[in-house]
């Protein structure tokens, strides 16, 4: 019962029973998972009870005659009685019984039919339930395997899905909801993607926001003296992509972040692709902060900085956003949906704020245009922001800004 109930069942309802600490079985949490329970075991039960009633083991397996008897549920089931009458049983073919008393059914009234001894004296229900049941069992099976394929081959929740003990222990863990706190600035930056995979996951966190005028204080207490960090149920995990890639991972339905090596595949390559764009326009960037890292003076002259600044982004804008805009072009009109598939991954969660950060915000010496001859990328972008929980960050966002 519990393998096709687990079998049919959708994962998210599966993920309900949650294994107790007191290592009791599995137990229902939910009232979706309690209700299917309720329905099954009484569901079983009623075949049970039926079976019992009005069945026997030798019914099931060989149909008899109309003179024959059912055998009685007996431990060694060899005891074979004739009918005698409407009501009464009586012991026949000695060499069959067992060495032990066999209890009489006595004068009790058979029910099992309510059209009279005639059809007492005949097993018909026997007759025509054996082969039902031979048939339902097989359609039943044939049922849920077609039904688990068909939502395999569509993509859904069950292509990564099975009974096995530790992928049903996996899905449990993925949802039970920690609690998360990120902290980062009051920008997109670094934490963009990682909020956004917590948003679309459907992951409740807090959004703590750090001032910059507050960053010195708390910087000694980070882990590498810097921002983000995300604290689960009170322990701080550091690196944005490790973050990006442990909520794709580990909260909503996992399928922000495939388990299978070709889909993974894919969505590390795109990750990689966009860490390149990144590493490319960080010169761009962080010269203006850090001069002396790229080889200039830390006195340098606030003009020839300014100057240096303009000549690198004019630069970046001339060769690198059409050399890495064509491979995103190539990728999604192969793809036709997302950057790694048919589905929403974190790759699209890291490149969506990056292409961002040129597209909406000003930039000095990128125009806001800058990607606009790129349809694809444009469509896919539309096709992020219509996300209904995409949607409603980034209009909460502007409201927020929008307030004085």
């Amino acid at each position: 019962f519990f393998s096709v109930l687990i079998r049919i069942m959708p994962p998210r309802h599966i993920a309900a029973w949650q294994p107790s600490t007191e290592h009791t079985p599995l137990a229902p949490s939910s009232p979706t998972a309690s209700l299917a329970l309720l329905i099954g075991t009484g569901l079983l039960a009623c075949v049970a009870i039926f079976t019992a009633a009005h069945l026997n083991p030798v019914a099931l397996w060989a149909v008899p005659s109309a003179t024959e008897a059912a055998s009685l549920v007996h431990p060694h089931l060899q005891a074979v009685r004739e009918l005698r009458g409407p009501n009464r049983y009586t012991l026949s073919q000695p060499g069959y019984l067992p060495a032990h008393p066999v209890p009489d059914i006595g004068d009790k009234t058979d029910t099992w039919s309510a059209q009279g001894s005639a059809d007492r004296s005949s097993p018909h229900a026997a007759r025509t339930l054996s082969p039902l049941l031979w048939v339902l069992g097989p359609a039943l099976a044939a049922a849920v395997a077609l039904w688990k394929r068909r939502h395999r081959d569509h993509g859904g929740d069950w292509a990564m899905f099975a009974t096995s003990s530790n992928q049903l222990d996996r899905r449990s863990t993925v949802q039970m909801i920690p609690n998360i706190k990120l902290t980062y600035f009051d920008i997109e930056g670094a934490a963009e993607k990682v909020r956004l995979a917590l948003v679309l996951s459907g992951t409740p966190f807090e959004d703590d926001r750090l001032s910059f005028q507050d960053w010195g204080a708390r910087k000694p207490e980070t882990p590498y003296g810097q921002l983000p960090v995300m604290t689960v149920d009170g322990e701080e995990m550091a690196q944005s992509p490790a973050m990006l890639r442990w909520v794709g991972r580990t909260c909503g339905d996992g399928s922000l972040y495939p388990t299978d090596p070709q889909a993974q595949f894919e969505v590390e390559a795109m990750l990689a692709l966009s860490d390149d764009l990144a590493r490319a326009w960080a010169p761009c960037l962080y010269l203006s902060f850090s001069p002396w890292k790229y080889g200039h003076a830390e006195d340098i002259s606030p003009e020839a900085k300014g100057e240096m600044i303009k000549s690198l982004r004019q630069k970046f804008l001339a060769e690198e956003i059409p050399r890495f805009m064509g491979y995103f072009e190539r990728q999604l009109e192969k793809t036709g949906a997302f950057f790694a598939g048919d589905k929403v991954t974190i790759a699209d969660l890291q490149i969506l704020p990056q292409l961002r950060y040129w597209h909406t915000n000003y930039v000095e010496h990128i125009p806001l245009n800058c990607l606009a001859g790129y349809p694809n990328s444009m469509a896919w972008m539309d096709r992020m922001y219509a996300i209904p929980a995409i949607h409603e960050w980034y209009e909460s966002k502007e409201s927020d800004t929008a307030t004085p």
